[in-house]
């Protein structure tokens, strides 16, 4: 799925297992290439988590002239062998820069390894973590693992919005469950249209997805009965 840091969906494709054409691999470059064709050429940028990740990946993705930050495994064909097993204390990092690529590996709890395109190097910004007994400590993190932080959960936050207001009854049928994935994707991003369109009047304070699913329902039915009239 390609989403929104708010859980807006663009675009998604169905995987298929073994009868997927995708299947191979490279199954993760293959699926993020599909899911970008369409925002070539627009400056756009992408984040994805490490099972998709690699250099040639984001090197082709900024041919296109698309931005790309994931985090990445230190096992991948052409990871810098000086990151691999750097010895960091907590809050500290090491970067490689190759022309606009930046490799970044962080020690927050354990190291952290990133590779982006969308961010300078340099110009570290404040992380506030907690210790054990409830302290506070405040680290040096990196513009590369903040811009991940902040904009990876897209997809994570459709689920979350899916979980919470499911359309239908659970179904082993593929059929059933892709409809009910539809009508949910489609609640999902009317919802988030209208909350953010300007001027919009909520009608109350705390109007929720469900509130809106239950609205939509409303509207649908209708004074519509089963019953028979004399």
């Amino acid at each position: 799925m390609r989403c929104e840091p708010n859980g807006y969906t663009h675009d998604y494709r169905l995987y298929l297992g073994k009868f997927d054409e995708m299947q191979g691999q490279s199954l993760g470059e293959r699926v993020v290439k599909h899911l970008c064709k369409d925002i070539k050429w627009k400056g756009h940028h992408v984040f994805f988590d490490r099972f998709f990740t690699s250099i040639p990946l984001v090197q082709c993705l900024e041919n296109y002239g698309i931005y790309a930050c994931g985090t990445i495994k230190a096992n991948r064909r052409g990871f810098p062998t000086e990151l691999k097993n750097p010895n960091l204390e907590r809050g500290d990092a090491k970067q490689v820069q190759h022309e606009n690529m930046v490799i970044t590996v962080w020690n927050d709890n354990k190291p952290v390894h990133v590779l982006s395109t969308t961010s300078n190097p340099l110009g570290d910004e404040p992380a506030i973590r907690h210790r054990r007994g409830g302290d506070l400590v405040v680290l040096q993190r990196p513009p590369p693992i903040q811009h991940y932080q902040q904009n990876y959960s897209g997809v994570d936050r459709s689920q979350q919005y899916r979980s919470k207001n499911p359309v239908g009854r659970p179904s082993k049928k593929f059929w059933k469950y892709f409809m009910n994935f539809i009508f949910e994707i489609s609640i999902i991003n009317s919802f988030l249209l209208w909350l953010n369109t300007p001027g919009t009047a909520k009608p109350t304070k705390h109007y929720s997805l469900n509130d809106f699913s239950l609205d939509i329902a409303q509207c649908l039915i209708g004074d519509f009965s089963s019953r028979k009239r004399l």
